[in-house]
């Protein structure tokens, strides 16, 4: 019916029914068969690089998850695939990355044997967490994570829910490993959720490395391969480009998943996905999860961005971000302003900034009771010589002086802080000394009080130098109006 279209079915066909041909067949090995050292017992799973099994070392009688290919049923690109993810898994020694014991070959068969991770994939926990919500798997699901939110300093010092939290903790300790792993020559190409591993205490750890590139190896890809998953896949990725900036970019989309409950690019074919790949970012994460912490979205849409040149330059710049953002800390995904500055001190200095803060209302409390104490003063001998203009005028000096007081509160209150906090409370300090002639003209006694007081703040924090004209002009004026 189709004769136009004939070949070019056919070859669909053909490779359909090879793909379904391949998912039936058995893996390599049997149950009790041995491979080197170990012992087969059963079959954990399969991907495009081979069927893992459970097998132990009897030796040691230790678990292992161990990796084969059947080398006679593969072409020779595939067979040089395989010995490279077991090279490059074997040079990672990193908390964050499933080690490799050993490799080699039986018969037709390759293999090499990892640390069995008792867990779950993140995959099968992101689906959990889109189940409904009285399921037992989806409260499986909120409670792992609301316990890796709620474990460690960042349960106090972070903005955002547990499960953000966690969410947060998990990107940064996958980013962790993929920094590792890009300092010892390694990218890994298929950054995703099913390649992350959560064991029982809830740690990530990054598996399969079969798509991995090794620095100085000749590429095994052509250019027109599409290595990795199409969701995942950075949008230079389809042009044949790899570098470090692409597991960032496949690290980003894992935490925009964690964080929205569903994967960054949805579409019904591949073409539609590609396009969206290549063109669409993804839905704000603002839109989605109104309550996530801007620092987090931030983070989240400079990872993901899809020019390499404007994401993080490295994993262990996503890394640090995370990291930052879990101890309250700056992030550098967003250019910080001094009242985004003063608001991360305050969430840190709790303690200090309720004292900074008691301090300056009893400053504030005794100007306006000094003020209006000699308003009322002057009021009175006013009121005798009929002359409340007086009175309104210096009723008006208290007002702006608390104003002055409370516009200086509001802009952060970092006092007497430490390093990166000093030099924010630096800057206040000079843009207020910026504006006392402005603000306080005409109005001596204000500006004598606000002198001393930015002059005790600088000499505070060590600058004797910056002190010293505020601490002159005071005395001038207490001289002027002795």
């Amino acid at each position: 019916r189709h004769a136009d279209v004939r070949d070019e079915l056919l070859a669909v066909l053909r490779g359909m029914a090879l793909l379904d041909g391949r998912s039936t067949i058995a893996g390599p090995l049997g149950e009790g068969q041995r491979v080197g050292p170990y012992v087969i017992r059963g079959e954990l799973g399969r991907g495009g690089m081979g069927v893992v099994y459970e097998a132990v070392e009897e030796e040691l009688g230790r678990v292992v998850a161990l990796k084969a290919l059947d080398a006679s049923q593969t072409n020779e690109r595939f067979r040089a695939r395989f010995q490279r993810e077991a090279r490059a898994a074997a040079r990672l020694d990193h908390p964050g990355i499933v080690p490799v014991y050993g490799s080699g070959e039986d018969g037709p068969t390759l293999w090499y044997a990892m640390r069995r991770v008792s867990g779950v994939g993140l995959d099968r926990v992101l689906s959990a967490l889109s189940a409904p919500d009285d399921s037992r798997a989806r409260r499986e699901a909120e409670s792992t994570l609301s316990g890796i939110g709620t474990s460690g300093a960042s349960a106090s010092t972070a903005a955002g829910t547990p499960a953000q939290r966690a969410a947060a903790s998990i990107a940064m300790r996958v980013a962790e490993a993929l920094a590792y792993a890009h300092a010892a020559g390694v990218l890994h190409r298929d950054v995703k959720p099913a390649n992350v591993m959560l064991d029982r205490d809830g740690a990530p750890h990054l598996t399969d490395f079969g798509l991995c590139k090794l620095e100085g190896d000749a590429s095994l890809t052509v250019e027109t391969d599409i290595v990795g998953t199409l969701r995942y896949l950075p949008p230079e990725a389809l042009h044949g480009s790899a570098d470090a900036r692409g597991d960032v970019y496949g690290a980003g989309l894992v935490l925009y998943e964690l964080l929205a409950r569903r994967p960054a690019f949805k579409a019904d074919d591949r073409a539609s996905m590609l396009q969206r790949i290549l063109h669409e970012d993804p839905t704000p994460l603002s839109r989605i999860v109104p309550d996530v912490p801007d620092d987090l979205a931030q983070i989240v849409a400079k990872a993901t961005a899809k020019l390499p040149e404007e994401r993080y330059a490295s994993a262990n710049g996503l890394a640090r971000d995370l990291s930052s953002f879990l101890s309250g800390r700056p992030v550098e995904a967003r250019a910080p302003s001094r009242l985004y500055l003063a608001r991360l001190f305050v969430r840190r200095n709790r303690a200090l900034v309720s004292a900074v803060i008691a301090v300056f209302v009893a400053l504030v409390a005794g100007v306006v009771g000094t003020s209006i104490g000699f308003v009322r003063a002057v009021d009175a001998r006013d009121v005798a010589e009929a002359n409340a203009t007086r009175a309104s005028t210096e009723l008006a000096k208290a007002e702006q002086v608390t104003a002055f007081l409370r516009r200086l509160l509001d802009s952060g209150s970092p006092w007497f802080a430490a390093g990166r906090d000093t030099e924010l409370l630096r800057d206040i300090l000079d843009e207020a000394a910026a504006t006392i002639d402005e603000d306080l003209a005409g109005q001596p006694e204000a500006e004598l009080l606000i002198r001393t007081t930015i002059g005790s703040t600088y000499r505070g924090i060590g600058d004797e130098v910056a002190a010293a004209p505020h601490f002159e002009r005071a005395f001038a004026l207490a001289e002027a109006h002795r």
